[in-house]
């Protein structure tokens, strides 16, 4: 049997990615993200 994942706590990042609901949002927070994850 496949064990359960562990419920993973969910981050300001993507509950906000989750609230919004609009593409455009969406990518250009995920851009924010990545540009910043990359710095």
């Amino acid at each position: 049997m496949a064990t359960p994942m562990p419920p993973q706590k969910p981050q300001p990042g993507k509950t906000i990615l989750v609230v919004n609901d609009d593409p455009l949002q969406l990518r250009l927070l995920c851009g924010t993200l990545e540009k910043e994850g990359l710095r």
